[in-house]
């Protein structure tokens, strides 16, 4: 089965002139299908612009990437975009859930930017409150939602168009221990369940349990591969995270 992510030497620097540095120096890797990946390392390893490049934001200025076999570099900007939008789910630290709008009203927003009719958007977006376990909070908006809570809806709001790949910029930097376990358990069952990848930016090893490879980022190159916690060790980590 093709990988849903292939990228071979990446490069990737910014500025210009004496200004100019180098973010990343020749990455490469793959990611399967159903598997969750992390990225760690330290602020300014170019963990986040591995991130913007493997989620066709951004393009390398050397090397190859290819996303469900397509070649983002390929694409004008405006086929890039809806590349993104039909194939791909993005989840935040932030949340970026608009305020005025309820739960529900935030996810059928998202829908019908991807062309589903407002019937249909509302269906499926109830759906994935049930799903993230928010269906009576579906009327309520982001102020008067805890930040579980919130990270919840924008998990649904990721997943709801049904994407291959969901890229997860720091998903629990702003959720207390317990939270962001019951988040990362939903969130790697869910991508699991429809057989799509996870790629995850973190700096948080409370949640390492829930990756399948760890990638270590040090100065724009991948510095090792780090194995997740498993068997015994795993449960151990689990419970220490509840206690």
């Amino acid at each position: 089965m093709q990988p849903t992510i292939e990228a071979w030497d990446v490069h990737k620097g910014f500025g210009t002139g004496s200004a100019w540095r180098s973010i990343l120096g020749g990455v490469s890797l793959t990611v399967a299908r159903g598997e969750t990946v992390y990225l760690v390392g330290r602020s300014g390893s170019g963990k986040t612009t591995l991130l913007s490049i493997l989620g066709c934001i951004l393009t390398p200025d050397r090397g190859s990437v290819r996303i469900l076999g397509q070649d983002p570099a390929q694409l004008n900007v405006a086929q890039r975009a809806s590349f993104r939008g039909r194939n791909l789910g993005f989840i935040f630290q932030s949340f970026n859930l608009f305020p005025t709008l309820s739960a529900l009203d935030n996810i059928v927003l998202a829908l019908s930017a991807q062309g589903v009719g407002r019937k249909a958007a509302v269906l499926q977006a109830e759906t994935m409150l049930e799903q993230v376990g928010l269906s009576q909070r579906i009327r309520v908006r982001p102020a008067q939602l805890s930040t579980g809570e919130c990270q919840r809806v924008a998990i649904a709001r990721a997943l709801a168009g049904n994407p291959e790949v969901i890229f997860a910029d720091e998903p629990t930097a702003s959720l207390d221990t317990e939270n962001g376990q019951v988040v990362l358990q939903l969130l790697t069952g869910m991508v699991r369940a429809r057989g799509a990848s996870l790629v995850v930016v973190t700096h948080d090893n409370r949640i390492f349990p829930f990756a399948d490879r760890i990638l270590e980022l040090e100065d724009g190159r991948l510095k090792q591969e780090q194995a997740p916690h498993t068997g015994t060790q795993r449960r151990s980590m689990m419970k220490g995270l509840v206690a």
